[in-house]
């Protein structure tokens, strides 16, 4: 049932068009009474497009056409195949599929009733059908990885502070990161490899902060079991979901790597962190800087020279003679490590300890302490280019 009002600006509308085409017909106000809202906006539809005719002399035939699909362009010769498909319907028999088009053909008064139904099973297999794209709409979004800032919204509602740390090696840049960790109440550091998680957990633990270790191969807990304000993981294994004070991402260059970059884009955009320290390469600054403004946060540039020069030496080392202590010899073979720390070995008075890609993390970790500290008897590092990310010497 519709207002008065409505109904009596709807004869208002009639009359005007009727006047138009030169017809006098107004169905009688009792009559539009009863149509349904819905019914009654179809027939002003209807009315708008000039199609009003006596048709609608009463009830039954006004919500015929109010009811009818076919006021939407196309969709009467739908609806037809959609009644014939409803005999596969438990909602609707055989025979009411023929109650239908008998009472559409011989504009039976039953015909509201009986077609209302068929309309409202019409619109629930619409809305069936409306819910089956917007699960197929989700899955594209889903899928869609061009807008990565999107993904961590949670993370969107902070104001976080990007402090981005570049320079070579030997810069102090991780130094300085891991400094601002050291004092804040929580946090997470976040390396490339287990060997520089391991590293970063003896650390905090030796100076009495205490610190946990999360990697893909194990759990420590600096308590016990009870677990720490610190963490200490690879990339990998950080956790998104807990909010922290300091975060700090080692090797950020590693953002463009092929295989691994997802960790880095997900720790950078998605660390719950007020402030974010990054740590890497000065040619990553273009593409943080671009990351940061998407994001909406504040960034603080930290630019570092090398601490120590580096120099080219101007004639070959010719001999493992020529060896001095505290060297590092680079090969590329397991076999040619060993070879050389042979040879430096047999022809001077000095002991060497090796470092290659396949060892495990604790024995590199080991071979490396031994070298860096001076009164454990080896003088000279004989390594693979392993040693180029996550050792200090």
């Amino acid at each position: 049932m519709v207002l008065s009002r409505e109904v009596s600006k709807l004869q208002k509308l009639i009359r005007t068009v009727n006047k138009r085409r030169g017809l006098d017909e107004v169905p009688p106000i009792t009559e539009l009474k009863k149509l349904s809202g819905f019914q009654l906006s179809m027939v002003a539809k209807d009315i708008k497009k000039g199609i009003y005719t006596k048709k609608y002399d009463s009830p039954a035939a006004a919500a015929r056409y109010a009811i009818s699909p076919h006021l939407y362009e196309g969709e009467e010769e739908l609806f037809t195949r959609w009644l014939n498909r409803l005999n596969n319907e438990r909602e609707f028999r055989l025979s009411d599929v023929a109650r239908v088009r008998k009472a559409w053909e011989v504009n039976d008064p039953k015909f509201p009733e009986v077609a209302q139904q068929a309309w409202d099973l019409y619109q629930t297999q619409l809305g069936a059908d409306s819910a089956s794209q917007y699960m197929k709409n989700e899955r594209q979004l889903v899928a869609d990885l061009r807008y990565p800032t999107e993904w961590f919204p949670r993370t969107r509602q902070m104001r976080r502070t990007w402090h981005v740390h570049l320079g070579p090696t030997n810069s102090g840049k991780t130094y300085n990161a891991l400094k601002r960790l050291e004092e804040s109440s929580s946090g997470v550091y976040c390396g490339p490899l287990r060997l520089l998680a391991h590293e970063i957990y003896e650390r905090m633990n030796a100076k009495g902060i205490p610190c946990d270790l999360v990697t893909g191969e194990e759990k420590r807990s600096a308590y016990n079991g009870l677990p720490a304000t610190i963490k200490s993981c690879t990339v990998e294994m950080c956790n998104l979901e807990k909010e922290v004070e300091v975060a700090v991402i080692d090797e950020i260059q590693m953002l463009t790597d092929e295989s691994r970059g997802w960790a880095w884009t997900q720790a950078l955009l998605g660390l719950p962190a007020k402030e974010i320290h990054v740590c890497g390469e000065l040619r990553t600054m273009d593409l943080i800087k671009k990351l940061c403004r998407l994001a909406g946060d504040r960034i603080v540039i930290h630019e570092y020279k090398r601490l120590g020069p580096l120099e080219v030496e101007n004639v070959p080392l010719g001999t493992w003679d020529n060896i001095q202590k505290g060297d590092c010899v680079v090969a590329f073979s397991r076999k040619e490590i060993y070879k050389i720390a042979t040879q430096i070995e047999k022809y001077t008075d000095m002991k060497c300890a090796v470092i290659y890609g396949s060892l495990p993390p604790e024995t590199r970790a080991i071979q490396a302490g031994l070298f860096n500290d001076p009164n454990s008897g080896i003088d000279v590092l004989v390594a693979s280019d392993a040693i180029g990310m996550g050792l200090n010497l």
